[in-house]
């Protein structure tokens, strides 16, 4: 059965008043074209792939306000003030091969970067695997995942959450590890405009991606992970070494106290000497 994308477009009258401002911006956009716009929901990602299993274009982006249990890497919880974040994720169709689902996760930081940079004038860091930060304190998380069919992906759901408007000197312990985008400026930031830059960015990374550009080495070269002196969970495993060199399907590769070489594919890792 052929899918009406109208459907999931919501009309415009149902946006907030910040989104309703520049949701004309977003139209014909790869990414962001079609927009669906959730006041409070469970999870972003979980729309998103509800919504592609009944047929969603490629680039649909569901955004919302507030989840009540938006969720970051290895299962954890993504805190986020209602109004304060931008919360959003979006639907991409490539079939890529399954070894380069890392990809995704690469254009999001970059154009996380993008944007933040283009907004604010800001310089962020990528810090291994999915995480943005400024000034050594994490403003954005990326969770992407993938539906495959054998070698192939058959989507992916690539979820961002960035701390727009958010105070953490209320929370000691979030405050060391934790910012957001007005607290690193020093004044209010608008999620408008900051939309329209990422979703701009990603559209136009993607359709690179598509086209058959690799994202790597511009996403290797803004690691600040690489070179650093890390910790890293690996399932019940605590390992230490120095973040030597990443891999072009986004392994990070890791050399042990004891000289030993190890690949990371993922794993809650901590620069050595920072809280974050």
């Amino acid at each position: 059965m052929a899918h009406d994308s109208t459907h999931n477009q919501p009309p415009r009258q149902s946006y907030p008043a910040w989104l309703a401002q520049v949701a004309p911006q977003l139209q014909g956009l790869k990414v962001g074209g079609h927009l669906v716009y959730r006041d409070v929901t469970v999870s972003t990602n979980d729309d998103v792939r509800g919504l592609a299993e009944a047929g969603a274009p490629d680039g649909l982006v569901v955004l919302a306000d507030c989840q009540t249990h938006g969720r970051g890497r290895l299962g954890r919880r993504w805190v986020s003030p209602a109004g304060g974040s931008l919360l959003l994720s979006a639907l991409l169709r490539y079939s890529a091969p399954v070894e380069t689902a890392s990809h995704f996760t690469m254009i999001a930081g970059l154009a996380l970067l993008d944007a933040i940079a283009t907004i604010n004038g800001l310089r962020g860091d990528l810090k291994w695997p999915n995480d943005v930060l400024i000034s050594g304190r994490k403003v954005a998380g990326i969770l992407a995942e993938t539906q495959a069919a054998g070698s192939r992906l058959r989507y992916v759901v690539v979820g961002i959450g960035l701390n727009v408007d958010v105070d953490f000197a209320n929370d000691p312990d979030l405050a060391q590890v934790a910012s957001s985008l007005s607290q690193e400026a020093g004044r209010p930031i608008e999620r408008g405009p900051l939309l329209v830059a990422l979703v701009r960015s990603l559209s136009r990374r993607y359709a690179a991606l598509v086209a058959g550009a690799s994202p790597f080495d511009e996403w290797a070269a803004r690691l600040t992970t690489v070179g650093q002196e890390i910790e890293a969970e690996v399932g019940d495993c605590l390992i230490r070494g120095v973040a030597d060199s990443v891999t072009p399907e986004g392994a990070l590769r890791v050399r042990m106290e004891d000289g030993s070489r190890r690949e990371l594919l993922a794993g809650d890792v901590r620069l050595r000497g920072r809280a974050g």
